[in-house]
Order: C-alpha cells, then sequence, then structure tokens
C-alpha cells in the first residue's frame, strides 16, 4: 500500500523547515560571533533565507494536514500532486538562478568586495540546498506519485 501523498508531502517538508530553522539560529549566532564583514553577510543570509524557508515549510504542513484531516477527491488528490511536482521543478530552475546570482553579486557588486563575497557566497550556499532538495523531491514525487 502507498503512504497517503500528504503524509508525505508533511515528512518531506519537515526537511525544508529544519534547514530554516537552523539557517536562522546559525545565522543569528554566527552575525552575533562574527566581525568580519564576509561572515556577517554570509550569517545574514542564512538567517534571511532560513526565515523564509521556515514560514514556506510551515505554510506547507498545515495545507498538508488539513488535506489529511479532510481527505479531497482522487481527481483533485491528483490535480495536487502535479501542482507540487510542476512547482518543484520551477523551484529547481530559480534555485539555479540564486546561485547565478550569488555568483554575480560575488563580482560585480557596488560595494565593499568583502560584503559582496559575504553575501553572494550566501546565495550560493542557499541555492545550492534548495536546488538539491527540490530536484530530488521533484525526481521522487514523479517516481512514487505520477
Amino acid at each position: 500500500m502507498r503512504p497517503n501523498f500528504y503524509q508525505y508531502q508533511r515528512e518531506r517538508t519537515r526537511i525544508l523547515l529544519g534547514w530554516g530553522l537552523a539557517n536562522v539560529a546559525g545565522g543569528a549566532v554566527g552575525g552575533w560571533l562574527n566581525r568580519a564583514k564576509f561572515w556577517r553577510q554570509f550569517w545574514g543570509q542564512a538567517l534571511g533565507w532560513g526565515a523564509i524557508d521556515a514560514l514556506i515549510a510551515v505554510f506547507g504542513l498545515r495545507g498538508a494536514s488539513k488535506k489529511l484531516s479532510h481527505p479531497p477527491s482522487q481527481q483533485a488528490l491528483a490535480k495536487d500532486i502535479r501542482f507540487f511536482h510542476r512547482l518543484l521543478f520551477i523551484n529547481a530552475f530559480l534555485d539555479v538562478g540564486y546561485m547565478a546570482a550569488g555568483l554575480i553579486i560575488r563580482q560585480r557588486g557596488k560595494f565593499d568586495p568583502q560584503v559582496r563575497a559575504g553575501i553572494g557566497t550566501g546565495f550560493v550556499v542557499q541555492g545550492f540546498f534548495l536546488f538539491i532538495y527540490d530536484s530530488l523531491l521533484a525526481r521522487e514525487v514523479k517516481r512514487r506519485w505520477l
């Protein structure tokens, strides 16, 4: 028997929540402990991206939990699965853009080179994690549910 899609979605979304919360905590502590421009910017990126990731995960968890308590029709379930897969696929392409933006910021920003490097590296690290997460999840959804 296949596990329920919304249970699966909740399980996988908890990974994003964990990543987000770890980045918020790491960003707060790392930014507080480091005075170097590079590290303050890097940890600031972790904090900001982590807060957004955690917020997205909370909404995803709420939505999946709501669907678990009030299961939709098979037709609506199929639509939700297709939408989720498409969203992950689009996000994976956006993640490549985040990494590219980080590399551009590192090279061409009009501010202090250490600030640029910290911000750009933060973009690359966050984009890389999200690319791996979104890509693997999209592949898994396709394999298991489509």
